[in-house]
């Protein structure tokens, strides 16, 4: 019979590193021998021993997320232990809907809990790292409301995700065991934390159950139902009321972008529903958008404006639009009103894109006049020293241009340059 993975349909199942571990010392042999005398030669990998550390400390923690060495060593165990949904002790579930970089989703290094360790030995089952602990919004355990360690209590060292042996929850560095008597427990725990554990322990449990669903179509059309019912179809009004900075929700609307796990779980809970149930949604009977977002850095209250400073500002912006240009930019417009630019373009925001548009083009002129300006100067030196005969080095040039503080490496100053070499060698 092939090893099964522990807890395999339960909250705390294991994750894959963990279960890489244990088939390694059911071979007798180190997960490193394991990986590369076997493993890797199933999988489309490229391993060198002059990179083994970088792969060991950046690359192999990535076996347990949605990445591309998670598919390969997934689909390599399932081959070699004659299994299928290993998948599952990752995150390769929630690949379609995930940054596939996998940013925010993995902790650095491996996190336990020394009470949970204490249990299992106390009770004869074997210690294991569940997939839960590899997600780095989870810093706790919810049974024992302890934090995790993640480091040797006698050495101070952190954990390698493929240990030198193969007995979990003993050190690699010192081997000593990793439960720790000194531990943290947590008086309570915050909702959004609480929030995070319970959403990711869905995910773990029921993702692959709903896979079909779980895909960008899914979360793209999710987004443009709860736009519309509640934001009036804007995406813009959606990211505002939501406390997003401005296009990240929009970027999501688009089939090549995803959020990262912070992210979508920061999304999920300001509309009071976890990521699976928004995900999968059907209907938006049960969006209720949460008012007070505590998780997330409260954006600062935009100052107040009265209906006379409103009259004030308004006419002094449509007085600008009305002469068609302005020598200005809003930033200095902002400042001789006394507001900052965000609180104007909050308030007059058709106003404040003419102006803009309209000092763009004060600007444009404004070059196109002084390009213009050196372009009369290189005429003027090449026709005075031509009058004198003079020949025209690259040195002479030079100091001529810089006399009139032009820069000949300016392209429109190169061309001129060169435009007038060619008219003298038609003569």
């Amino acid at each position: 019979m092939p090893m099964k993975p522990i807890n395999d349909t339960l909250p705390i199942q294991e994750s894959l590193s963990s279960y890489f571990v244990r088939l390694a010392r059911k071979h007798s042999c180190s997960p490193m021998t394991l990986l590369r005398n076997e493993v890797l030669a199933w999988t489309k990998i490229k391993y060198s021993r002059e990179a083994s550390s970088r792969f060991t400390s950046n690359y192999i923690r990535t076996m347990n997320g949605v990445s591309f060495y998670a598919k390969e060593l997934a689909e390599a165990l399932n081959n070699l232990t004659g299994q299928s949904e290993l998948d599952r002790c990752s995150f390769l579930p929630l690949t379609e809907v995930l940054d596939p970089r996998g940013n925010g989703l993995l902790h650095h290094r491996p996190h336990w809990c020394s009470e949970c360790f204490r249990d299992w030995r106390a009770s004869g089952n074997e210690p294991y790292f569940p997939l839960i602990w590899m997600a780095a919004p989870v810093n706790f355990c919810k049974t024992h409301q302890c934090t995790l360690s993640d480091t040797c209590p006698h050495c101070g060292q952190a954990q390698p995700f493929l240990p030198k042996h193969s007995h979990l929850d003993h050190c690699s560095h010192c081997g000593k065991w990793l439960s720790t008597s000194t531990i943290t427990y947590l008086k309570d725990i915050d909702g959004f934390s609480l929030y995070q554990y319970n959403s990711i322990e869905e995910m773990i449990v029921n993702g692959w159950r709903c896979s079909s669903l779980l895909n960008s179509s899914s979360f793209i059309n999710s987004i443009k139902v709860v736009a519309g019912e509640l934001y009036n179809g804007s995406i813009y009004e959606m990211e505002r009321e939501l406390g997003f900075p401005k296009g990240t929700i929009a970027n999501w609307s688009k089939s090549n972008v995803s959020p990262s796990l912070p992210n979508l779980l920061s999304f999920s809970y300001s509309l009071g529903v976890s990521p699976l149930e928004f995900i999968t949604l059907l209907d938006n009977q049960h969006i209720h958008p949460n008012i007070v977002m505590d998780h997330r850095k409260q954006a600062s209250k935009r100052k107040g404006i009265s209906v006379d400073e409103f009259s004030l500002v308004k006419s002094v912006l449509d007085s600008v639009i009305s002469s068609g240009i302005s020598e200005k930019s809003m930033q200095s417009i902002a400042r001789d009103l006394g507001y900052t630019v965000t609180l104007l373009r909050y308030w007059f925001k058709e106003e404040c894109q003419a102006i803009s548009r309209f000092y763009r083009e004060y600007k444009n002129s404004c070059r196109i006049k002084n390009e213009q300006k050196d372009i009369d100067v290189v005429k003027d030196i090449f026709k005075r020293l031509t009058d004198k005969k003079t020949k025209i080095t690259n040195r002479i040039l030079q100091n001529e241009l810089s006399f009139h503080g032009v820069i000949l490496s300016r392209p429109h100053v190169l061309a001129a340059v060169e435009e007038e070499r060619k008219k003298r060698l038609l003569f």
